[in-house]
């Protein structure tokens, strides 16, 4: 089977809510292609993902089959664990802690959890901790753990005001720390951040080509 055919089965099994078919054939591309993990996750997940916002944005997808879609793919990302242990194990370490999360009010943590798999792929001691942390939360986290880079995800558009909020908090209380952001909800104009020199737009690329100290 062609690798754009199982991409199709993938979506098509994940539209009609069969999770037990979506884990099957993923669980089955990952046996025979773990080296392409990478690519594994933009083509059956990410893309995925992109695919239902236009769909949600349209109206033609309601909140509760965006939820369960959401939990389909969560499994598929837990399902590939194994395989980020065993390739992050090949890459050089970075000696380098990053802290990942979502703001007060998302709820919705896909995009964190695949972020945080990236940069353990690419070397770094990547901490997930999770969604809707408050501001207070999140400086707890930051003062325990130390990381070197906080990265925030925020999907939903409104939430960007959260987001904004907890950017504010944290660079006041711990200005050399690198913050970089990402997610569907920052998509537009962000103007906003060129006031805070400590902030990046995340980019996937990025952290796994370069790092995100460049």
């Amino acid at each position: 089977m062609e690798s754009k055919e199982k991409v199709e089965n993938i979506r098509n099994y994940l539209k009609e809510e069969n999770k037990e078919k979506c884990v099957e054939l993923y669980t089955k591309e990952l046996n025979d292609n773990s080296e392409n993990l990478l690519e594994i996750y933009k083509s059956y997940i990410i893309d995925s993902i992109s695919n239902w916002h236009e769909e949600f944005e349209e109206n033609r997808l309601s909140i509760w089959q965006e939820h369960v879609r959401s939990s389909i793919l969560r499994t598929l990302v837990e399902c590939s664990y194994p395989c980020v242990i065993k390739l992050a194990s090949k890459k050089e370490k970075k000696n380098k802690k990053v802290l990942i999360a979502s703001p007060a009010e998302e709820k919705h943590d896909l995009g964190a959890r695949i972020v945080s798999d990236y940069f353990e792929l690419s070397g770094y001691n990547s901490i997930y901790a999770g969604n809707t942390l408050p501001l207070d939360t999140l400086i707890e986290a930051i003062k325990y753990e130390k990381p070197d880079f906080l990265a925030l995800s925020v999907t939903t558009k409104y939430n960007f005001i959260f987001i904004m909020k907890i950017i504010d908090g944290i660079s006041e209380r711990f200005p050399d720390l690198k913050i970089y952001i990402g997610g569907q909800g920052i998509k537009g104009d962000v103007d906003c951040l060129k006031n805070f020199k400590n902030v990046e737009i995340m980019d996937l690329n990025q952290i796994l080509n370069e790092g995100a100290d460049k």
